[in-house]
């Protein structure tokens, strides 16, 4: 169903007559803009001070009912469900932070009112520790004039302690709310700012009484919903979407949007002409040509057994030679000449580079037997 202005004046009518907290720059709509559409949100703080929504201000007394303001927690609940954008470049501290008895904070936030127009508040806030020492002072001198005015007889704390003692006990006092504005002086000072932008934007009261309380804070913004049916909505909308990669990972390349089907065909990054002559077929007793020694890259067992010195070449062919089966030098050279094709030499260390690398890849081609007795090394001689 389509949203009209009516509609939402009514709604907000009967909110206004329930009690509810209408958190509106301006409470009634004369218009809704165009592909737009109203959301209302309904936030409840709890009056428990526990909960951390809002903090006593009042206690009240008699019949005087008590009073909370609103705390950071309530007051964040409120402008994340209205829509509050902080703007982070310019929510910052303006004092230079050379003296420790001061410090101000600066934020700036914004909204946007219900004709889609933007409305943005700046507020500071600071905190100046020689004046605020004195306000505690003040403060708990009051306090101390109204328990010396009460009576002596009637059993209180403060009568029981003598002068000495009381004045121990409001230094101490003083000294401890001090030294809790002045360990949270930033946040304090940070708090105080955006929840004056807050409490501008939305229309905030400073304090509400727990009855109050029980009502709900009706948040009003507008939401941007175009036409998905419509082909040029579609089109503007797949632009975007485009211009905002773009924006992120760079314009690689210009795009064009059609409702053309896409060739997803891949296309070969190499082209070679039509006249490629074809391999002639292998035939019977064909061999492939040996690859010549010293080109390429060796494998890596290979390379391994190259960096070895003629002794331990020697070494690991008589290990490899004895874990594949072969128990003596008679049969080795067997191997070895069944391989290459050529006589053996007499001992391994007269045997040419090139032909002892043979022998040690026609090794490593074996599969390894494990024998069935330990053969000692002297079994092998060279």
């Amino acid at each position: 169903m389509e949203q009209t202005a009516q509609d939402i004046n009514a709604t907000l009518e009967r909110f206004k007559k329930e009690g509810a907290h209408l958190l509106l720059p301006s409470t009634y709509i004369s218009e809704l803009p165009p592909y737009h559409k109203i959301v209302v949100d309904k936030v409840f703080l709890a009056a428990d001070t526990d909960e951390r929504d809002v903090y006593m201000q009042d206690k009240g007394y008699g019949q005087k009912q008590a009073k909370y303001a609103i705390a950071r927690q309530g007051l964040m609940k409120l402008a994340n469900a209205a829509g509050i954008m902080w703007d982070p470049a310019r929510c910052i501290r303006l004092d230079d932070r050379r003296d420790r008895g001061y410090v101000a904070y600066q934020a700036v936030a914004g909204l946007k009112k219900i004709d889609g127009s933007p409305l943005f508040f700046k507020a500071e806030y600071d905190l100046d520790f020689e004046v605020i020492e004195d306000e505690i002072t003040e403060g708990y001198e009051n306090k101390r004039k109204g328990f010396d005015g009460s009576e002596r007889d009637s059993g209180k704390w403060w009568h029981k302690m003598d002068e000495a003692a009381q004045d121990a006990y409001i230094d101490k006092c003083i000294r401890r709310d001090m030294l809790q504005k002045r360990k949270h002086k930033s946040k304090l000072a940070e708090t105080g700012a955006m929840t004056r932008v807050v409490r501008a934007l939305l229309n905030l009261k400073s304090t509400y009484t727990a009855k109050e309380l029980e009502k709900p804070f009706i948040v009003v913004r507008t939401v941007f919903q175009p036409d998905y049916s419509d082909p040029d909505t579609k089109k503007a909308l797949a632009e975007a979407s485009v211009q905002a990669v773009a924006g992120v990972f760079g314009p690689a390349r210009q795009l064009q949007l059609t409702d053309a089907p896409v060739n997803v065909t891949p296309v070969a990054t190499t082209e070679f002409p039509d006249d490629i002559p074809e391999a002639p077929e292998a035939e019977p007793g064909d061999e492939a040509p040996e690859e010549p020694e010293g080109e390429g890259f060796p494998d890596p067992v290979t390379a391994d057994f190259l960096t070895l010195s003629v002794e331990d070449r020697i070494t690991t062919i008589a290990e490899a030679a004895k874990q594949r089966g072969i128990k003596d030098n008679r049969a080795l050279w067997e191997f070895y000449q069944a391989e290459t094709g050529k006589n053996p030499p007499k001992t391994v260390k007269k045997m040419p580079e090139e032909d002892m690398l043979k022998l040690w890849r026609a090794l490593m081609a074996l599969e390894i037997e494990a024998p069935k007795t330990e053969i000692p090394d002297d079994d092998i001689p060279f």
